[in-house]
Order: structure tokens, then sequence, then C-alpha cells
């Protein structure tokens, strides 16, 4: 019995266990990752803009609340448009596109989840605009689509406040 003890012991220390993988993806990837690539920054984009943009067809679609969600939701379409060029470029294949993320349960939260989502990407932009590996011609992009969602945010901003004011 101990044979057989200290053989499944050595075995379990030299047969390694798959491990599932908890990386996170998006800006909250972004945010936690402390040495991002180029290839890394491309893939944390993608799937930060492909959240966002199907959340806020989500929210549009659920609530029935047009705007801004819609035109937000197609601002974020055209921002993964605006990256594949310089995926292609620098020959970097997109990540597949992820699952859906859970809806807010009311206007107001949905706002709220706009808003925090925004100051996430905007955070995540900043992080890869002063990132020295990251080559300039990308760094513009960034800036272009970080100044985006800095749009996206007073807009998300100025909606929370209006339908505060409503609700007093």
């Amino acid at each position: 019995m101990k044979i057989l003890s200290s053989i499944t012991l050595i075995l379990c220390l030299l047969i390694p266990l798959p491990v599932e993988a908890t990386s996170k993806k998006g800006a909250e990837g972004a945010l936690t990752d402390t040495t991002i690539t180029l290839k890394e920054s491309f893939e944390y984009a993608i799937e930060a803009e492909r959240e966002l943009s199907g959340l806020y067809i989500d929210i549009s679609t659920h609530f029935k609340m047009e705007h801004p969600f819609t035109p937000i939701h197609k601002d974020k379409e055209s921002h993964i448009q605006q990256l594949i060029p310089y995926a292609t470029k620098y020959m970097i294949k997109l990540p597949p596109p992820t699952g859906k993320v859970e809806l807010p349960s009311t206007e107001s939260k949905a706002y709220m989840v706009g808003i925090q989502k925004e100051k996430a990407q905007i955070a995540m932009y900043n992080k890869f605009i002063t990132n020295p590996t990251i080559p300039a011609d990308v760094k513009g992009i960034y800036t272009i689509l970080r100044n985006k969602s800095i749009r996206h945010l007073s807009i998300f901003q100025k909606k929370q406040k209006e339908l505060n004011r409503t609700d007093e």
C-alpha cells in the first residue's frame, strides 16, 4: 500500500494536470495585464469593442431605447472595422467573438453600465497609447477610438443625469 501511495504521489508531481484558463478579456483584461504586446493590445481592443457593441444593441432592444444605445452600437461596429487594417498590416489574427454580456435590470443601470464600460475603454486605450512597444500608427488609431469613447461617456453621463432628474 505504501508503494502504491508513493507511486501515486510521484505521478501527481510529474504529470501536469490541465488547468482551465481564466484570462480576462477586453478592457478588463487589458487593465489587469502588466505586459501588453502589440498582438495582445489588438485582441483586447477588439474584444472590448465587440463586447460593447453586443451589449448596447441588446440594451436598445430589451429596453426599447433607440437613443443613445443604437448609434453607439454602430460606432462600436465602426471601431472594429477601423482596427482591422492595422491588424492586417501587423499580421495579427483577430480573436473570435465571445459570449453575451449580462443585461442590466433597469434603464438607470443600463446607463451606469455604459458609463463604467466607457471609462474602462478609455483607461485601456490610454494604457495602449503610453505603451512604448506599440507603433505610432497604431497609437494613432487607439487615440481616435479613445476620443470616441470619451464622447460616448459624456453622452451616457448626460442621459443618466436626465433620467435622475425625471425620477425626483
